[in-house]
């Protein structure tokens, strides 16, 4: 909300989600009426210094932007006009004598590598950033089986809803950059995955490219040799990881009852599916999130409800309790441990 300079009205923004329009009532309460009607967002109403104007950010042209309106006795003047067409992540507190203030919320997201000793398990320099451009967008990295390249996720080129899988070789810092066939992506990606071969990656991903009242999940695998992308529609809201040959997909299923779950072993050429794992009915909740293959293909290890660590025999189907306040699990180098998250502080995993 914001007061007049007088003191007589009181501007703010309400209505649907993603629909606002910008509004007044009286300081005593009393609804005045609209300042604004339309089909867009209209919101962070600002009065100008000697109340004869309100600011606002609307997205009416597509993309928001700065919007003034002229304000008489609480009421329009005249009709919304533009007053600067990009306002990205940035929303409106107060219109001062000196101008509108407001506030940018900005997030990045870089990679960095550290030297580790492999005995002591600390650090032996200084983290870096990895010597890649454009930063601020790259996220989700991941190493090749042989060590060599690091994979990972880049958003700056392409424009909205674009992004590039980029191979990297730290050594040399020679990168490729190989963009992804959608139009709907999402700014992260959280299980991008190598092939087992190392021959190409993978990741699933939610999308709108096949349904006009929701969203579905698709699978993506790119072919490094030959730059060609395959995708298929994925039997499931939920992500996964690639199984030990790079020909199937494993990820948590559920029943169109919602009652049986597991994890389940799939081929996206021909549909068949192999039950992995089946929750028990006792558990509460039963997400299954980070399951990752260990090197020889034998054990999958997997956060239960995200914090319950579990790993999972893939030969007898049996699964063991090995850790608890525990997510994200991977494996080591030579597969004798499980590295995983602690459990929260503060709000954040240690």
């Amino acid at each position: 909300p914001s007061v007049s300079p007088d003191g007589q009205f009181i501007a703010f923004a309400e209505g649907p989600p993603g629909k606002h329009d910008i509004k007044v009532m009286n300081v005593n309460g009393e609804f005045v009426g609209n300042l604004t009607v339309h089909p867009a967002n209209d919101e962070d109403a600002c009065w100008s210094p000697d109340g004869k104007h309100i600011a606002f950010v609307s997205n009416r042209h597509g993309s928001r932007a700065l919007w003034g309106l002229a304000v008489k006795d609480g009421k329009p003047a005249g009709k919304p006009f533009m007053i600067r067409s990009e306002m990205g992540n940035s929303g409106l507190h107060k219109w001062t004598s000196k101008g509108l203030a407001c506030e940018m919320f900005v997030m990045t997201w870089d990679i960095f590598l550290m030297p580790v000793d492999p005995k002591t398990g600390k650090p032996s320099d200084e983290a870096r950033m990895l010597s890649y451009i454009p930063t601020g967008s790259n996220n989700c990295p991941r190493w090749s089986p042989d060590g060599k390249y690091l994979a990972f996720a880049s958003q700056k080129k392409g424009g909205p809803g674009r992004a590039n899988i980029v191979v990297n070789s730290p050594d040399s810092g020679e990168a490729k950059e190989y963009p992804i066939p959608t139009k709907n992506y999402r700014g992260f990606l959280t299980e991008l995955s190598w092939l087992p071969d190392g021959s190409g990656l993978g990741f699933s991903m939610m999308d709108r490219a096949e349904s006009l009242s929701g969203q579905v999940r698709r699978l993506f695998r790119l072919n490094l040799e030959t730059e060609e992308w395959k995708t298929w529609r994925l039997p499931s809201r939920f992500g996964g990881t690639w199984g030990p040959d790079g020909s199937t997909f494993v990820f948590e299923k559920r029943s169109e009852e919602g009652e049986e779950q597991g994890i389940v072993q799939w081929n996206p050429n021909t549909g068949e599916e192999r039950i992995l794992y089946r929750i028990p009915a006792d558990i509460e909740e039963r997400v299954v999130r980070g399951m990752k293959f260990s090197h020889d293909s034998k054990k999958l290890v997997f956060s239960l409800n995200n914090y319950l660590l579990m790993a999972l025999d893939i030969e007898t189907g049996k699964a063991k309790k090995v850790g608890s306040d525990l997510m994200a699990p991977t494996w080591s180098a030579d597969g004798e441990l499980i590295l995983a998250l602690d459990s929260w502080e503060d709000g954040w995993p240690k």
